[in-house]
């Protein structure tokens, strides 16, 4: 998602969030929202992810993104993962895939350095 902010989100869930009322691209705009809201803000915040994917795969292209993703997926995440877990998932895929140095490692890296996701 190349621009999370210009979406706007339910009326209910502006009080947990930045005031902007607006999808998030940065941590920074997490919505904290309570377990009966979107199931404590699970699809909302993903647009932060959303964003790191699509800054990452500005980087590298969709295909390497998406062979990265896929094995991130089926090797990596389970249900329970978080978001940290989701950038050491992505980053160790692109490394397996490429190499550790790779500019694709290098590139998931960075993507999610840039939204606030960090180990």
């Amino acid at each position: 998602m190349s621009d999370p902010g210009k979406y706007p989100v339910k009326a209910d869930y502006v009080p947990y969030g930045d005031g902007k009322g607006k999808y998030p691209a940065h941590m920074d705009e997490y919505y904290d929202l309570p377990r009966s809201l979107d199931n404590g803000g699970v699809h909302i915040n993903s647009s932060i992810t959303n964003h790191a994917a699509y800054l990452i795969g500005e980087k590298i292209g969709k295909e390497k993104l998406g062979q990265i993703f896929y094995r991130a997926l089926t090797v990596y995440l389970t249900p329970t993962s978080d978001f940290s877990a989701a950038r050491r998932a992505i980053v160790q895929s692109a490394a397996d895939i490429y190499g550790e140095a790779s500019a694709e490692a290098k590139a998931a890296a960075e993507g999610f350095d840039s939204v606030g996701i960090y180990e």
